[in-house]
């Protein structure tokens, strides 16, 4: 599955709260005149949680442009800014792409979005504004070199050996290597062009929760997992994992006990769960889901200037 840029989730909206008004028609005139209604007091307010509000997702920019706009981003009434991957990424990230093949299960030293110090003056900043982070996260597959392995899967980028050394020196264990795979295999198991980590694997388990962890401990509130429907539920029959029970579960409660809060996170589920498996796996216990069907329908209403068709487009799942 290729990779596509991705759209802002949605256009600025304020939030007002309505205080109260006075009615002056009795200073009017005759009561054949219109009634006015006096001054409306109101007071701007961002929602308090990321699934109730705004989300901005500012993708490919960095911490500090983040940073730099926040007035703006206020003021354009989003509750939360949702960052692009924050793991080290192939190459530094010098593309777009590439932030999405990370080499690590931690907080990027060397990217084009920036460095953990730079994260963590965002959260930092941001939480004088009200605003929420949340971060890109990809947990089901690591760079590739663009060539096969000795199994015939998406080789394994050897950049990877200078971040997860174990990882690395023991592909045979770590990465999903299926000849024939069949079913929910075609799912969970392998991964168009990219080689596919087997999430079910305790020490994969142990740097992914790591990774959540690192995040919340500089202040960011939520994640946006990558791939979500690639990486196994423990409803997956001769599949399943608790992958998800290992890693985010334990985060909510980590950031729960640091902060209080509840952390928000959601996954993106493109089209359907396939192989007969159905959202209710993610969306009971884990998640919410992105909302999608391409957007074809909405970009060619847009092409051609189509108002009523761009009104009445359907957005897929809506969750």
């Amino acid at each position: 599955m290729k990779k596509k840029a991705l759209f802002l989730f949605c256009s600025a909206i304020l939030f007002s709260t309505l205080v109260g008004c006075t009615n002056n028609s009795s200073s009017l005139g005759s009561s054949n005149e219109p009634s006015l209604v006096g001054p409306i007091q109101y007071e701007d307010k961002l929602a308090s949680y990321s699934q109730d509000g705004v989300i901005l997702h500012a993708f490919n920019w960095s911490f500090n442009t983040i940073k730099e706009n926040l007035p703006s981003i206020k003021e354009a009434g989003y509750t939360t800014v949702q960052t692009s991957p924050v793991q080290q990424p192939k190459g530094g990230g010098a593309n777009w792409w590439s932030l999405y093949q990370p080499v690590s299960f931690s907080i990027a030293t060397s990217s084009t979005i920036g460095t953990k110090e730079e994260l963590k003056e965002l959260c930092e900043e941001a939480d004088k504004y009200g605003i929420k982070i949340i971060c890109d996260i990809v947990f089901n597959h690591m760079a590739t070199t663009g060539g096969l392995d000795e199994w015939g899967d998406p080789e394994v980028d050897p950049e990877v050996k200078t971040y997860e050394p174990k990882i690395y020196e023991e592909r045979a264990t770590m990465f999903h290597h299926i000849t024939e795979p069949t079913g929910i295999q075609n799912t969970t198991h392998c991964y168009n062009g990219l080689p596919d980590l087997n999430t079910g694997n305790p020490y994969v388990q142990e740097r992914a929760l790591s990774l959540l962890k690192e995040c919340i401990d500089i202040g960011v509130d939520g994640f946006r997992f990558d791939a979500a429907k690639h990486i196994e539920t423990p409803s997956d029959g001769n599949c399943a994992s608790s992958f998800w029970d290992n890693t985010l579960e334990v985060a909510k409660t980590y950031y729960k006990e640091k902060t209080g809060d509840t952390l928000y996170a959601y996954g993106e589920i493109l089209n359907d769960c396939e192989n007969g498996r159905q959202l209710s796996i993610y969306t009971d216990k884990y998640f919410a889901v992105t909302d999608n069907s391409y957007g074809s329908g909405l970009i060619n209403s847009v092409g051609t200037k189509r108002v009523g068709e761009i009104v009445n487009q359907t957005y897929g799942k809506k969750m």
